[in-house]
């Protein structure tokens, strides 16, 4: 049994796996390029060579190439003579394009007008298996006690250590790491919640530019929600800051120091609607279970009604499901919906209108 059951947790991981390392290949190889800056508002007030050196950091940022301007290129090889490197066309300029290119890279020279015409920079496609190892290479973050590295606070103590909340609830906290709270412990689903160990998804674009996608998704909705809380300094305020969530702020403010007795400031802010994630368990429980009132009952009457039209309207419903793509049926529910006036889409109206329930 226990053989049984490894073997089928085994399987079950592989599958996993093998899926979101397709689904992750196709995002990168299938995807046009020129389909992901369609939304970018910024990109489309950039002009002349700051358009393109704007494309491929964006693109390194998203995972899809290594990219390099001239500095970039004379510090990775060591270049002596900083100032006759980044001149076009010296010997020092020349032996690091050259080396560049020799390490699989394509040199480009930015040609159009303007201040940074004749520059030289390098970009790298990766390949499929270089996008796969960098997805999960950078998939699990595991906080730490040396995370945090501040020129202005270079005695800091690293450490665990185990004391109350601001609730007054055990937790472990830490001091060097990224987060403050690395376990903790409230009335939200699970109850237990860790900082200590993270999911990377990369950053989010082009809504919500350069936020984690975690962030995006876990982060609620709607209006900041403030509740009267008591600070590590004592203050006792009406706050949205959600404490539990404070990461290493390197510059804090008059308004940080009133309220905490360290660096941990940046925190997460509470709001009035779920996250995307909490509305995904919100949909998926609700129709779970109205599919099981709806269907159960369904059968049992198709099963003592036998030959009847009961039966047989069940019959010819359970073959057009079976007949028709599960997409054709998305939209066409869609369709039908938007003539009543429904969303399609949850934040459209918000958490508190039964609306929104319906259709997303």
């Amino acid at each position: 049994m226990k053989k049984y059951i490894w073997t089928r947790l085994l399987k079950s991981i592989i599958s996993i796996l093998i899926v979101v390392s397709i689904v992750v290949i196709m995002l990168y190889t299938l995807i046009p390029v020129s389909k992901i800056f369609e939304n970018d508002p910024a990109r489309q007030k950039l002009k002349t060579n700051y358009k393109t050196v704007y494309t491929y950091s964006r693109l390194e940022d998203l995972g899809y190439l290594d990219y390099y301007t001239i500095g970039e290129m004379c510090l990775a090889k060591d270049s002596q003579d900083i100032n006759a490197c980044i001149t076009a066309g010296s010997d020092e300029n020349i032996r690091v394009l050259n080396e560049f290119e020799a390490d699989g890279f394509t040199v480009e020279k930015l040609q159009q007008f303007d201040e940074m015409q004749g520059n030289s920079i390098a970009y790298r496609y990766y390949g499929v298996l270089e996008l796969l190892g960098n997805f999960y290479k950078k998939l699990i973050v595991i906080d730490h006690p040396f995370k945090i590295h501040d020129p202005k606070n270079p005695d800091m103590e690293r450490g665990y250590s185990i004391g109350l909340d601001h609730n007054n609830v055990p937790a472990i906290k830490c001091s060097g790491c990224e987060y403050k709270y690395q376990l903790y412990f409230n009335t939200s689903f699970p109850f237990i919640h860790t900082n200590a160990l993270k999911l990377n998804f990369g950053i989010s674009y082009p809504t919500n530019a350069g936020v984690p996608t975690m962030d995006v998704i876990s982060t609620g909705q709607g209006t900041m929600d403030s509740f009267e809380q008591t600070f590590p300094t004592g203050e006792v305020l009406k706050s949205p800051i959600l404490q539990h969530t404070c990461k290493y702020k390197y510059e804090t403010d008059h308004l940080d120091q009133k309220r905490f007795d360290d660096n941990y400031a940046n925190c997460a802010l509470k709001y009035d609607s779920p996250s995307m994630i909490q509305t995904s368990y919100i949909f998926g429980i609700s129709s779970l279970i109205l599919a099981y009132l709806i269907s159960l009952p369904y059968a049992i009457a198709m099963a003592r009604n036998k030959g009847k039209f009961v039966d047989k309207s069940g019959i010819v419903l359970i073959n057009i499901l079976i007949a028709v793509p599960s997409l054709a049926l998305i939209f066409f529910v869609k369709y039908i919906g938007f003539a009543f006036g429904m969303p399609d889409k949850f934040p459209q109206l918000g958490f508190t209108n039964i609306k929104s329930y319906i259709l997303p």
